[in-house]
């Protein structure tokens, strides 16, 4: 019966986690995306890059470039890939199985665990990123001295809220 407490408390954890992921309704798949967070400001935008055939993720001045333009693809049950106008639909945004599984690249298009994106909101117009391979305890995030984006767990920090501005 000691082991009770420890229960409630992680049930409490999850049910907290969880109710802070509500769905992004107002989600329009058939728009692309440019994607700021309120820690960098709308002057950096999330932004693939080619290093070395790595096509991993950095902030960059918010530009015209298609490599910052970003398309949501309903998946089913609330969950979406999230795939670069610039690489079309060959490449979904996915997590780097490392052990600590933080890091982000665009990986061939596939049916895995960590190109299944929830979009959830914090209900003050922006926008929180976890995938079902970290789950809910970790949020798409930016290291506050290189700006990397990165997976952190769910801390309600300002790199963590997104700003999805519709694009033409």
């Amino acid at each position: 019966m000691k082991q009770f407490p420890k229960v409630i408390f992680f049930i409490g954890l999850y049910a907290l986690a969880a109710a802070q992921f509500a769905p992004a309704a107002d989600l329009d798949t058939r728009f692309f995306y440019r994607l700021t967070n309120n820690f960098l400001g709308p002057g950096s935008s999330l932004t693939v890059v080619d290093i070395g055939g790595t096509r991993r993720l950095e902030m960059t001045r918010t530009s015209q470039n298609s490599a910052q333009i970003w398309k949501f693809v309903n998946r089913g049950g609330g969950k979406y890939a999230i795939r670069s106008a610039a690489l079309g639909n060959a490449f979904s945004l996915d997590v780097i199985n490392d052990g600590r599984n933080d890091k982000l690249y665009l990986a061939k298009t596939g049916n895995y665990s960590g190109q299944l994106w929830t979009v959830g909101s914090w209900g003050d117009g922006t926008y929180e990123l976890s995938n079902d391979f970290t789950g809910f305890e970790k949020v798409l995030d930016t290291y506050s001295d290189t700006h990397e984006p990165f997976l952190n767990p769910h801390r309600d920090h300002s790199g963590q809220h997104w700003r999805l501005i519709k694009v033409r």
